[in-house]
């Protein structure tokens, strides 16, 4: 009231002016369409929303550690299939060296039948030999004991026949008797051409003996060099299974150690003793393009999920910026309510302490500028300040004529004057007194020159009235004409 000359300025309607206020900016919580209200409701959307996103920021880390882990697993198992295809094509030249060694291996076996053939060949040439040498034999025997009979039977026919020329004296049968010399010696003939053809027969025999000789060592000579190419070809083989096998260790070897820091030992073991490597390629393939389909799904799900996580993020931008707000909102909502406690603090302390002394003042203060016309002023918190009538009963300020209550607002901040500051301000009054009439003008200076000594006061005028009352009265001051 002492800044602004209000007088209709009271606790109450300051009190109301901040509800008013605190409930436009602020809101309470019955106010619904407040802004306290307004935010706290978007606030509970907000986080209800967040909510709801968060569990695809949540599966978005689900689907970010599935995919890592497929692939791990995919790099794994192409390693296990790159193993394995190296495996493979050793496994190829294996196979394919162990097929030379099979062609090998049948020359042998074939050789072997060969020889066998060979053998019995061999011996049934010789059994063939031995019989023919048999019959050749009896037919030697048989024509010397032919040889023999014949002599014998020849001397015996001759001696006969000397005897029975000597015994018989019949011509006849001596002519018939010499007769059976001839005869004999001719069937000794015919027997022996036969038995000479047998002989040659046996001849015959004995060639082809010979050459059955010649084809045994033939065969002989083939088998000793079929034996003796086994032997080579055994030694061979041998070498090249060796080879082979040390050849097959050194690369399997290889290939393991060249993929110790990508695979197990374990599933290493495993896969380098894998009986049927196609197979495990195959299963190894399918499993892969099975991951690699999983894979794709889950970058789709992360694909469809990023415009919620999106949403999310401006949601939780949103949620900050709105919380900002509601702190602001809360800060002010708190200096609302601490300006009430302060301003019912203050109330209580000037309606205690201040309040009886400035009115006190106020009341000399107008006594003295209006000629003891206004005696008595009081505060009201309804009407702001009233002023005692000679009847006793009491105005509102509002109701004097315009110089009284110039007098009255003067009055007020003169009163003041000492209490707003431990210092002796300087008073300065600019056209105030342009309302008052000459006696109310010289009332006031009068007080003032009275009750503010000890203060400069400066009086700012378009007039010439204030000088020549100080003049009259005999008040010293200074003038300063602009």
């Amino acid at each position: 009231m002492v800044g602004t000359g209000n007088d209709k300025i009271s606790f109450k309607k300051a009190l109301d002016r901040i509800n008013r206020r605190q409930l436009d900016e602020i809101g309470t919580e019955k106010s619904r369409e407040k802004p306290i209200k307004i935010l706290d409701r978007k606030i509970k959307n907000l986080k209800n929303k967040k909510k709801e996103l968060e569990k695809y920021k949540n599966l978005r880390y689900e689907i970010e550690e599935n995919k890592k882990n497929l692939e791990k697993e995919i790099a794994n198992l192409k390693n296990e299939n790159d193993f394995l295809k190296e495996i493979k094509i050793i496994s190829e030249e294996e196979n394919l060296e162990k097929e030379k060694i099979k062609i090998k291996e049948k020359i042998l076996e074939e050789n072997i039948d060969k020889i066998n053939l060979i053998n019995n060949e061999i011996s049934e040439m010789k059994n063939k030999n031995i019989s023919e040498l048999k019959s050749e034999k009896k037919i030697n025997n048989k024509k010397n004991k032919l040889n023999k009979k014949i002599i014998i039977y020849f001397l015996i026919i001759i001696l006969f026949n000397i005897l029975q020329f000597f015994i018989i004296k019949n011509k006849l049968i001596n002519y018939i008797l010499i007769s059976t010399i001839p005869a004999y010696l001719l069937a000794c003939i015919i027997i022996k051409n036969k038995l000479n053809k047998k002989i040659k027969i046996n001849n015959n025999i004995e060639k082809n003996d010979l050459i059955n000789l010649e084809k045994i060592n033939n065969k002989e000579n083939e088998k000793n060099i079929l034996e003796k190419n086994n032997k080579n070809l055994k030694n061979e083989i041998n070498n090249l299974k060796n080879n082979l096998i040390i050849k097959i260790n050194s690369e399997k070897e290889k290939i393991k150690n060249n993929y110790l820091n990508k695979i197990e030992k374990d599933e290493i073991n495993i896969l380098i003793n894998a009986k049927n490597v196609n197979l495990e390629l195959e299963k190894l393939q399918n499993e892969i393009n099975d991951k690699i389909i999983k894979l794709n799904t889950l970058e789709i799900e992360r694909k469809n999920i990023e415009p919620k996580l999106e949403n999310l993020s401006k949601m939780e931008e949103e949620l900050v910026n709105n919380n900002e707000k509601m702190s602001t909102l809360k800060k002010v909502n708190f200096s609302f309510e601490l300006a009430k406690e302060i301003l019912e603090k203050s109330y209580e302390e000037m309606k205690n302490n201040i309040t009886p002394k400035f009115t006190n003042n106020l009341s000399k203060t107008i006594s003295e500028i209006t000629n003891q016309k206004y005696k008595k002023i009081a505060f009201n918190d309804e009407k702001g300040l009233i002023i005692e009538l000679d009847n006793g009963n009491y105005v509102p300020a509002s109701k004097l004529s315009i110089g009284t209550i110039d007098q009255l607002y003067l009055s007020l901040r003169l009163s003041m004057a000492d209490e707003l500051s431990k210092e002796k301000m300087p008073i300065i009054l600019d056209e105030v007194f342009a309302y008052y009439d000459n006696d109310r003008l010289l009332n006031t200076l009068k007080y003032i020159n009275t009750e503010f000594k000890e203060h400069q006061v400066i009086i700012f005028t378009c007039t010439n009235r204030e000088k020549e009352i100080l003049k009259n009265i005999n008040i010293d001051f200074n003038l300063i004409e602009i």
